[in-house]
């Protein structure tokens, strides 16, 4: 029926969104892991990570000794960018860190309600905050997926910035539309937004082209 159809299309804008890259049944009261065990798995990407950078090191190295036995290189300065520093949006865009299963959105929301900043290199982030925050993820999930959420757009400057199957905490200081029957008619009508926006810009930039003839 037509709850069917809609449910459906909740659950495909919910994947677009990286919400339901997993069967929602099976996440929906699933409780967050802990903090000791988002710690751990932390520590464990950290430390396969660093493990990853060493090896590449050694492949750079052992390549630039096998070039400079056939020639004589010009010293240059190096190009390379320092590495930012790992964070726990790094740790949570991991599925298996339990939390970024959830999806980015919610995740955010739970760090806002922590108080904890998701950039901040991952030894000043606690843990413990972020997980006792995220105490309400999974029934919030099951929510969205159930299309029981009230969908928003995000205003900034006067125009569509982004779309959410909920008002979350992240939004709570910002403008938002709201009213929409549904997530699928936030995001239809995010993107005609931006298509018309795109199109005036081409006009008015080609209208300007022919008055500057």
């Amino acid at each position: 029926g037509g709850g069917g159809v809609e449910a459906g299309r909740a659950y495909e804008f919910a994947a677009y969104e990286g919400l339901a890259l997993e069967d929602p049944r099976a996440l929906e009261g699933t409780p967050v892991a802990s903090a000791a065990a988002l710690e751990a798995f932390a520590a464990a990407k950290a430390a396969a990570e660093a493990e990853e950078a060493r090896r590449r090191e050694q492949r750079r190295a052992a390549l630039e000794a096998s070039h400079s036995c056939e020639r004589q290189p010009a010293k240059r300065k190096s190009r390379r960018k320092r590495k930012a520093a790992f964070s726990m949006r790094h740790v949570l865009s991991d599925h298996a860190s339990g939390l970024g299963r959830y999806g980015q959105d919610l995740v955010e929301d739970a760090a806002t309600r922590a108080g904890v900043s998701l950039d901040e290199p991952i030894e000043a982030t606690s843990a413990a905050e972020l997980v006792a925050a995220a105490a309400h993820v999974p029934a919030l999930f099951g929510a969205v997926q159930a299309g029981r959420t009230e969908a928003v757009l995000v205003v900034e400057d006067g125009a569509y910035a982004s779309f959410a199957s909920a008002r979350l905490a992240q939004h709570a200081a910002r403008r938002c539309a709201s009213g929409f029957a549904s997530f699928g008619e936030a995001i239809d009508e995010y993107f005609r937004a931006v298509a018309d926006a795109r199109l005036a810009k081409a006009d008015a930039s080609e209208k300007t082209a022919i008055t500057s003839r």
